[in-house]
């Protein structure tokens, strides 16, 4: 069974391009578009793993990641922050809240993101 990935992000083209560089990798991906929506299917999925943006309407990244933890508790999966915010306090804030993981987008190729994946998913 393949496991499944969440991206919840919301630049359709971003989107686009991480669900086919993740299901050639062999993945399985869900797509949210804000924060919210992305919460709900996280609860209703139970992905493998969360690839997150930080900038996101009706509910920000920031928010989903406290709201998600407090709701699954211990049951968590490893979530990556995947943003072009490459402030020390949002990347900071976010391993606080429980990101595995803060990934600057203009930093990282496709490949290097599907490799971080593979391994936060083997270290889980």
């Amino acid at each position: 069974m393949n496991k499944k990935i969440l991206i919840i992000e919301d630049e359709q083209q971003i989107i686009s391009v991480l669900s086919r560089v993740m299901k050639k990798a062999g993945f399985e991906v869900i797509a949210a578009k804000d924060g919210k929506e992305g919460l709900g299917k996280a609860l209703k999925n139970n992905p493998d793993l969360i690839l997150l943006d930080i900038v996101l309407p009706v509910m920000d990244g920031i928010t989903f990641l406290e709201k998600y933890h407090k709701t699954v508790g211990e049951d968590k999966v490893p979530v990556i922050v995947l943003s072009n915010l490459d402030s020390a306090d949002k990347i900071e804030e976010s391993i606080k809240k429980g990101a595995s993981d803060y990934l600057v987008k203009t930093n990282w190729t496709l490949k290097d993101i599907v490799d971080k994946v593979n391994m936060i998913l083997k270290e889980s």
